[in-house]
């Protein structure tokens, strides 16, 4: 009986102990069993805390929460962006300009930019900010125009400058803010864009009618200066009122 009793007691020990260990490994994957029960008769099983059940680092919900833009508001924050970065960039070369060329065409197009980007620029950054956007990266055609333009000097900045940038990125602009004009749907971006747009595109047509005269006389400037004999008298500049910084 003594015997018997005996290993009774250490069946009951051994069962505890696998109900215990079944429980915290159940426990470590988020699926506790039910209440391990005793058998009638046995001595009270030894307890052992149970494991807390593991967080998933990626909760299911959290992914359900997270739904792609729609295209309309997808293309308000693409507009938003390259109007930034475009400002951005007009005002950086303008500054450049300003300090760098003696062209007057070309520091009176820079100055023009600087006022059109101190007058939009609040309002483009409030858009902006009422989106929780941050201002954005230029693009890298972008800084690739900026970084050439730092290693320029004299008629080559001035000829890059009216290129690029009083031409070539205004004509842009308009066109994405036409685009806008006619495909965003929120009120309040759709009457900035419309309030903006004629000032874009009496600045182009200002540009357009100033630079390129400059930049068609430069171009065969440089032609002549590149097939002239050495030591021949270099070509003189048919407009110089207009570009005097050769």
């Amino acid at each position: 009986m003594k015997c018997a009793g005996v290993c009774l007691v250490a069946m009951s020990a051994a069962l505890a102990w696998a109900i215990a260990a079944r429980a915290e490994s159940a426990a470590d994957y988020g699926n506790p069993p039910a209440a391990a029960v005793a058998p009638p008769g046995s001595p009270d099983l030894p307890t052992k805390p149970q494991a807390r059940a593991r967080v998933p680092l990626f909760a299911a919900a959290s992914a359900a929460s997270s739904r792609p833009m729609a295209p309309q508001q997808r293309e308000e924050w693409r507009f938003l962006k390259d109007a930034a970065a475009a400002s951005r960039f007009q005002a950086d070369a303008a500054r450049m300009a300003l300090a760098r060329s003696n062209a007057p065409v070309v520091r009176s197009l820079a100055a023009t930019l600087l006022d059109q980007q101190a007058a939009n620029g609040g309002e483009l950054v409030r858009l902006l900010h009422q989106r929780g956007m941050a201002p954005p990266m230029l693009a890298n055609s972008q800084r690739k125009v900026l970084n050439r333009l730092t290693r320029l000097q004299g008629p080559r900045f001035d000829r890059e400058f009216l290129a690029q940038v009083a031409l070539k990125s205004q004509q842009g602009e308009v066109l994405e803010y036409e685009k806008a004009a006619a495909t965003i749907a929120d009120p309040d971006l759709k009457a900035w864009i419309e309030q903006a747009l004629p000032s874009l595109r009496y600045r182009l047509a200002t540009a357009e009618r100033m630079a390129q005269p400059n930049l068609r006389s430069a171009r065969r400037l440089a032609a002549a200066s590149r097939h002239q004999p050495p030591g021949a008298p270099r070509p003189v500049a048919t407009r110089p009122s207009e570009w005097n910084s050769r």
